[in-house]
C-alpha cells in the first residue's frame, strides 16, 4: 500500500523533495464466508500472526473453525487447538451470517510447503496458489493415487472414471478441498 500526496505534506526545493510514504510487505487476502453453512476454506499466504484467534478475528459471527485432524477453535469459549494455523491445511468454518475473512500475510516459497495427503481418510487441504488452475493440472504428479477430490459445493474430480470425470474444473484461491486416496501410502502434493 503506497500513498502519494501532492500538495499538503509534500514540498520541493530544487533539486530536493520530501515525500511521505506508507508501505507494507504484507498482502491482504479476503475469503467470503456464507452464513449458516460450513465453508471449507484455505489461506494462501502465511498470516502475520498465525494464531487462530488473530487469523479469524474479522469474522463477527464465527461459531467454529475445525480441521480434518480434529483441531478446533471456538471463539465463544476461547478454546483453541488449531494455533498456529498451517497454510497447507483446509479449514472448515461456520459463521451464523455472511461475512468476509480478512487477513494479512506473506507469500511463501511453495517448495517449502508440501501438502501431505494421508491414505484411508478424507484430507482437508489448502489451495496455495494466487490464480485459478485446473484441478487436473494441480494433481498431475499424484493423479494415479487420487480416488476423489471435492469442494464444499459438491463439485468433484474422480480420475479413474471414464469420460466425464471432472465436474470441479478450476481450483480457486481461498477455497479448501477434500481429497481421498486410492493408495496405501501417503502422497505429497507440491504447488508449483
Amino acid at each position: 500500500l503506497s500513498v502519494f500526496q501532492f500538495g499538503d505534506g509534500t514540498f520541493s526545493d530544487e533539486p530536493f523533495s520530501v515525500v511521505s510514504l506508507d508501505a507494507t510487505v504484507y498482502h491482504l487476502r479476503e475469503v467470503y464466508i456464507a452464513g449458516g453453512k460450513v465453508e471449507l476454506i484455505s489461506l494462501n499466504v502465511f498470516p502475520v500472526d498465525p494464531n487462530a484467534e488473530s487469523v479469524f478475528s474479522s469474522l463477527d459471527s464465527l461459531k467454529i473453525v475445525y480441521t480434518d485432524m480434529g483441531q478446533i477453535y471456538l471463539p465463544e469459549t476461547d478454546f483453541n487447538t488449531i494455533s498456529p494455523v498451517e497454510i497447507t491445511q483446509g479449514f472448515h468454518v461456520l459463521s451464523s451470517t455472511d461475512d468476509t475473512l480478512l487477513y494479512f500475510g506473506l507469500p511463501q516459497d511453495l517448495s517449502n510447503w508440501p501438502v501431505i495427503i494421508e491414505p484411508h481418510r478424507w484430507n482437508s487441504i489448502g489451495y496455495l496458489l494466487n490464480d485459478t488452475v485446473d484441478v487436473e493440472i494441480i494433481l498431475e504428479d499424484i493423479v494415479d493415487a487420487v480416488d476423489i477430490i471435492q469442494d464444499d459445493e459438491g463439485m468433484w474430480f474422480i480420475p479413474s472414471l471414464e469420460g466425464e470425470n471432472n465436474y470441479m474444473g478450476n481450483m480457486q484461491p481461498g477455497a479448501g478441498y477434500q481429497v481421498f486416496l486410492s493408495t496405501e501410502e501417503p502422497e505429497t502434493l507440491y504447488y508449483n
